[in-house]
């Protein structure tokens, strides 16, 4: 048995500290809420340029539903979690 070369170990991949997973994910979700509050305007103003018949039938009501949408409230909350100080 002299003669077994044994493999060295892998080593251990160094995982995210709570705090750096916490930053990405905080980065991440604003990142998409930017692109999120992008298009919800755009579903704004096609709700706010259709005729008044058009805004109260069914798909009217639809985007208007939508549009309630409070975005721009998920955006702060991930501002606060990027402007957050570490524990």
């Amino acid at each position: 048995m002299a003669d077994e070369v044994l493999a060295p170990k892998p080593k251990r991949k160094k995982q995210q500290s709570k705090w750096d997973r916490f930053q990405d994910a905080a980065s991440a979700a604003h990142a998409a809420l930017e692109v999120l509050m992008e298009v919800h305007q755009e579903y704004k103003d096609w709700y706010e340029n259709m005729p008044d018949g058009l805004q109260a039938s069914e798909k009217g009501e639809r985007l208007c539903t939508l549009c309630d949408i409070d975005i721009e409230g998920a955006l702060d909350t991930a501002q606060e979690a990027l402007d957050a100080e570490q524990p």
